[in-house]
């Protein structure tokens, strides 16, 4: 069959040498009518969900040639203007757009077999290893809302071979003014919790390389998260006299086992493949080689019928195995962090700890003897001392209302178990079905975890609005000596734990700006 390619803001129409479309994608051609009452239904009705397709691109697609989602710079204007073509890939047709000053990439793709598109989003700012802009965030925002069908697959990656994304651009936000953070932190937050309440369509984020910061909060609460042998994930936010973000206050307040989060928190201890796997914190994992081939095969489309994100999973994990035939190829070992020994410090020192000054006493009592204290010890040291009691305060603040909200949960299954079981003892008829309860378990799980993500985000938004403050130093003061001056010696106010008063932590949870924080 033949495919239509539409490009932004324009009609399909019929191209020299080629067969196929010969007026705008809403009008039929008469040889296209004679060939789909020829065809066996199943044709017939892939070909009307094009056309439903085709016709809802119309109504969105004009707006990238519009310039709704282009900045206003003449750069983005010059790069609109310079990509009116069609190129063909194999069977595949794909379109092209630079959006944000280039910073980033918005490529389409219709496979020979697929009703939907495929979009491919590619952070294009490897010289920062692919840190986020305010621009960038505009961009995605107004494409996740406004864009994205609702079927289909979105690709999320990096540019070049080092980093998926390594965060916000911290540089900018320490440079900027009041309104200017505000505003980055509002978009960011807004576009991480509105990716992790995708239902339709499926993202797929491309972990290849360092993930840091906001690039974690960008794709970790929903969708498909790939790492290789070189993915690099860390939350390092008490380097540069903030805290771990983006949700994953939250993230790590659920990661198992307990103590693992609050460790990686305050020491932005790094984790590599191994260990993402193991955590749930990637779902699938593929040798970098075999990347490109799973893109392209992605890029392809989902196939009529199919689940994008079953189907996605199932391209994803045959690109894993060794051979067709056999398991699926696992990650490199001798990197993983998360060994028996680790274990057992982990519940030791971090499970139970009920304050960071008691942490920090415990770890540097047992130093003498115990290498990972010392080393914990030192990182610890090296951080903002009101990063890391305020990180301690927040993922504590979480665990607890975790805890809570599956205390209720679980509370309210088995007052619904004991109705059901009542129920069927007096009607046997009564008997709900089984997969219908698990399915409505699983959507009251579901607004449950976002409930939480969505109250740990507003929380974060104050709490980083307020650390970022200009009477709040140690913001500009850590990304001058990690990013700026290089000097790794940071001058924190307070200059150690014991001076942090909670007078100081309290009014960090606390919004007292002239504006609002809407709620998410």
């Amino acid at each position: 069959m033949r495919t239509l390619c539409v490009p932004f803001g324009a009609s399909a129409s019929r191209t020299s040498g080629s067969s196929g479309f010969s007026a705008a994608p809403t009008a039929m051609s008469s040889q296209l009518r004679q060939l789909l009452q020829q065809q066996p239904l199943l044709l017939q009705q892939q070909q009307q969900q094009m056309q439903k397709q085709l016709q809802k691109l119309q109504s969105y697609l004009p707006h990238f040639t519009a310039g709704r989602l282009m900045s206003t710079s003449s750069t983005d204007s010059s790069s609109m203007n310079s990509i009116g073509s069609i190129s063909r890939r194999g069977s595949n047709c794909s379109r092209v757009v630079s959006l944000a000053g280039g910073e980033l990439i918005l490529e389409e793709h219709w496979g020979s077999q697929s009703v939907h598109p495929v979009f491919t989003l590619t952070l294009n700012r490897p010289s920062t290893l692919n840190a986020v802009s305010h621009d960038v965030l505009e961009q995605l925002l107004l494409f996740f809302k406004q864009k994205q069908p609702q079927k289909g697959l979105t690709l999320l990656r990096g540019q070049g071979d080092k980093a998926f994304c390594a965060g916000g651009d911290v540089r900018a936000l320490a440079a900027g003014d009041r309104e200017f953070t505000i505003s980055f932190f509002c978009k960011e937050y807004q576009l991480d919790f509105l990716l992790a309440q995708q239902k339709g369509p499926t993202v797929v984020s491309l972990w290849d390389g360092i993930v840091f910061g906001g690039g974690v909060g960008l794709s970790v609460h929903g969708g498909l998260r790939v790492c290789t042998e070189k993915t690099l994930f860390a939350m390092p936010e008490v380097y540069i006299g903030v805290i771990p973000d983006a949700g994953l206050t939250q993230t790590f307040a659920e990661l198992k086992p307990r103590g693992l989060g609050l460790f990686l928190a305050l020491t932005g201890e790094r984790l590599r493949a191994a260990d993402l796997m193991d955590t749930g914190l990637a779902t699938h994992y593929l040798p970098s080689t075999r990347l490109p081939a799973a893109i392209s095969r992605l890029q392809q489309g989902v196939p009529l019928g199919a689940d994008p994100t079953c189907w996605a999973s199932q391209v994803l994990e045959e690109a894993g195995k060794v051979d067709p035939e056999g398991p699926l190829e696992t990650p490199p070992s001798s990197d993983r962090l998360l060994q028996p020994h680790m274990l057992e410090f982990l519940e030791r020192f971090f499970a139970h700890a009920e304050s960071l000054q008691s942490l920090m006493a415990n770890l540097k009592e047992n130093s003498g003897d115990c290498s990972l204290c010392r080393k914990t010890l030192e990182s610890l040291q090296r951080a903002c001392p009101l990063s890391l009691v305020v990180a301690f305060k927040a993922i504590r603040d979480r665990e607890h209302a975790t805890a809570a909200a599956e205390a209720t949960a679980t509370a309210a299954n088995a007052a619904e178990a004991k109705a059901a079981s009542e129920a069927v003892q007096g009607d046997p008829a009564a008997r709900p079905e089984e997969k219908q309860k698990h399915q409505q378990q699983r959507e009251i799980q579901k607004r449950q975890r976002l409930q939480l993500l969505q109250d740990a985000l507003e929380i974060e938004l104050v709490l980083m609005c307020n650390m970022t403050a200009v009477s709040n130093s140690n913001f500009v003061e850590g990304v001058r000596a990690l990013l700026v001056d290089k000097d790794k010696k940071p001058k924190w106010q307070p200059s150690c734990v014991s001076g942090v008063s909670q007078a100081a932590v309290t009014a960090l949870f606390k919004w007292e700006g002239q504006r609002s924080l809407a709620r998410l």
